[in-house]
């Protein structure tokens, strides 16, 4: 008992319809009930109204002695009514062949939950600068390989990013013979963690007509790799 009560996970035991028959202090904690109010719950009681069809049919599973075990999310709904997410690690209980309910571990994951979603809008945006930005936005590694790129890049140099990704610069020809010495130094100074630019390039498009730009790099960090963001600009 001592071991439940001061455990970090939330435990509770019910019986097949879900009543409460013991939890300890953490989970009263996690929906913001004490103790005392706790005997008058059950488990649907603390699901929220979308998650309950979904739990239902995993304790299902459990009731009917289908699987042994189940792990699982849900969304929780704490005593103000403020949803919460937990993960939950339950067994089935028997007595003999029948099964008499579920113990359950839980634990709060709304905070790891709530920056996940935070890390999903930032790189959302990030996606949408990148790709709507009115300058071409490129990445390529340090033998000067595309790795990615946006639309005014795709219509700075008539070539879609599938056309692109995975194309040496030098191999697609952007750049005119006596210009390619000065392209290769730019990688080379990347490597060694530099920034450059701007530098006037004049590159060739798939059409075979010219544009002029300005072109700037930078080394950064992908995957624990060093890349090269660049950005062009049509100065022409």
């Amino acid at each position: 008992r001592e071991l439940v009560e001061k455990a970090g996970a939330a435990v509770l035991i019910d019986d097949r319809s879900g009543r409460l028959q013991y939890c300890n202090k953490r989970l009263a904690e996690i929906f913001g009930y004490s103790l005392q109010q706790m005997k008058t719950k059950d488990m649907w009681s603390l699901i929220h109204p979308d998650d309950v069809a979904r739990v239902r049919k995993i304790r299902s599973g459990l009731m009917r002695g289908r699987q042994q075990a189940a792990k699982y999310e849900f969304m929780g709904l704490r005593k103000n009514r403020e949803t919460i997410y937990v993960e939950v690690d339950a067994v089935g209980m028997r007595n003999g062949e029948k099964v008499i309910g579920t113990r359950s571990y839980i634990w709060d994951i709304t905070q790891l939950k709530n920056t996940e979603e935070a890390i999903r809008n930032s790189e959302e945006r990030l996606k949408l600068i990148f790709e709507y930005a009115p300058d071409g936005y490129y990445v390529m590694d340090l033998q000067g390989k595309f790795l990615d790129g946006n639309k005014a890049a795709e219509e700075m140099i008539g070539y879609t990013k599938k056309e692109l990704i995975g194309k040496n610069f030098v191999k697609l020809k952007l750049l005119s013979p006596d210009q390619i010495a000065k392209g290769l130094s730019l990688l080379a100074r990347n490597a060694l963690g530099q920034r450059t630019g701007p530098d006037e390039f004049t590159l060739t498009r798939k059409d075979g007509s010219q544009t002029i730009v300005g072109i700037r790099t930078f080394p950064v960090k992908m995957h624990g790799q060093t890349v090269i963001l660049g950005t062009a600009r049509d100065i022409t």
